[in-house]
């Protein structure tokens, strides 16, 4: 596996399930806290948006998502994507990635 689990700053991680090729977890990110531009050459990434606001970048072509509370999006595997919380208050979301093997690829933008 490339990169397992990369670090960056958020406020909190928690693992709800985790199995070879599927993961659920329930993340907290700040205000201006956001995840790095990568991809993953296998798994989707399914967003949940539990509390607060967030918005996801997904690149070629370039889209943009404000979710709110509620609000659900995915990204395909191998398309290039970035996490941001542009609000003033925390946001927390939950993320199903899978299914497939696992990687992290860091995108320079």
């Amino acid at each position: 596996m490339v990169n397992e689990r990369p670090g960056f700053a958020v406020l909190g991680r928690e693992d709800v399930a985790r199995t070879s090729t599927l993961s659920v977890f329930r993340m907290r990110i700040g205000p201006g806290q956001s995840v790095p531009t990568h991809y993953h050459s296998w798994v989707a990434d399914h967003f949940f948006c539990l509390k607060g606001q967030m918005v996801l970048r997904v690149h070629d072509p370039e889209e943009r998502f404000e979710l709110l509370a509620g609000d659900s999006a995915t990204v395909e595997p191998g398309r290039a994507h970035a996490l941001r919380n542009e609000s003033g208050e925390e946001c927390v979301f939950l993320l199903v990635q899978g299914v497939g093997e696992y990687d992290f690829n860091h995108v320079e933008m």
